[in-house]
């Protein structure tokens, strides 16, 4: 007798793929940044920019140990109509007026990451960008050529983390260092975007890295597990034990 679970497997994995790829071709150009991607993992394509109306704007300002300063700018953007996707616009910037020096050079920012902000079942597409076409802004932003680009971008599950997007702008073997693709005093990086899946978004923390003091927080905006969401992820669990516990019985 022929059994059903191999075709209600690949029709199961053939419906997630088909979810994962109309989704991700929704942010045109971008990279699709899976849970489990790795720091130094995924290259982050610098894109024209994209359009929508700004829902929220924040920045937010640090001193390291060394005497370097920056600021973690965000803007959420609603890509259409009330309940559409949100994007998440990050730029990071180093206001330090002159070289400050560490232990690992001149004090530089080497990363910006969004910790504990993307819940497992929010989609995740990342690019960049040097300027910006979007309605409501009210901050003032640097835009243009001179803008530093990400190099890598990052989506860590690991203990302890709900889901956390990182951007690299050197790789991360140097450390300490002091390099060109760094963010050094007075330097602005791209506009790191991601796309996502979610309609509601909340305060979460940043960390900007620098290569000398290392880690300092600061707060930003990130999406929140829908309601809908939650429960789907409940559903798949109580799907997962049913299944596990009818393959034990048949035993």
């Amino acid at each position: 007798m022929t059994s059903s679970k191999p075709v209600t497997a690949t029709f199961k994995f053939a419906t997630l793929l088909g979810a994962i790829t109309v989704i991700a071709a929704s942010a045109s150009q971008a990279a699709l940044l899976l849970p489990g991607t790795a720091e130094g993992g995924l290259s982050v394509p610098v894109v024209a920019p994209s359009g929508g109306t700004v829902l929220k704007e924040a920045s937010s300002s640090f001193t390291d140990t060394f005497g370097a300063t920056g600021t973690l700018r965000t803007i959420v953007v609603q890509t259409a109509g009330v309940g559409s996707p949100l994007d998440f616009y990050y730029q990071v910037v180093n206001t330090t007026p002159t070289a400050a020096v560490s232990p690992g050079g001149d004090e530089q920012i080497y990363r910006v990451a969004i910790q504990n902000g993307f819940p497992l079942l929010t989609t995740t597409n990342v690019d960049q960008t040097s300027t910006l076409t979007l309605a409501g802004l009210t901050g003032t932003y640097a835009t243009g050529a001179s803008l530093k680009p990400a190099l890598t971008a990052d989506r860590d599950f690991g203990a302890g983390q709900i889901g956390s997007v990182g951007f690299d702008f050197p790789t991360q073997a140097a450390i300490p260092f002091s390099s060109g693709a760094n963010i050094a005093f007075l330097q602005n990086s791209d506009f790191l975007v991601v796309h996502t899946n979610a309609t509601t978004f909340a305060s979460v923390t940043g960390n900007v890295l620098t290569n000398g003091a290392g880690q300092n927080l600061v707060s930003t905006f990130a999406p929140i597990p829908e309601p809908s969401s939650i429960l789907f992820g409940l559903g798949m669990f109580g799907v997962a034990l049913t299944n596990r516990s009818k393959r034990r019985a048949s035993k």
